[in-house]
C-alpha cells in the first residue's frame, strides 16, 4: 500500500450510483479494503445519501436492524 496522500474532487465522479460505487470498489482495491461506504448528510434538508460496496444481503440486514440509527460512522457521535 502506498503511503502517499491523494486529494480527490468527488465532483468529478459520474453522478450515478454506478459511478460512486465504481469509485468505492477502486478505492477498496487501492487500499486493500474489503468494503467501503460513503455517506453524505445535508443538515439543511435532512437528506442522506449513501453508497457502499457491501452486498445486498448486508444492506438489507443493516436496514432491517435500523443500524443507521446508531451508526456513528454515518452520523458522528451523539
Amino acid at each position: 500500500m502506498s503511503s502517499s496522500l491523494e486529494i480527490l474532487d468527488l465532483a468529478t465522479l459520474e453522478k450515478t450510483e454506478a459511478g460512486f460505487t465504481s469509485f468505492l470498489h477502486d478505492l477498496c482495491e487501492k487500499l486493500e479494503l474489503d468494503y467501503a461506504t460513503y455517506c453524505s448528510v445535508n443538515t439543511v434538508s435532512d437528506q442522506v445519501i449513501g453508497f457502499t460496496t457491501c452486498d445486498d444481503e448486508w444492506k438489507r440486514h443493516y436496514a432491517e436492524q435500523r443500524f443507521q440509527m446508531s451508526d456513528v460512522s454515518a452520523y458522528g457521535t451523539k
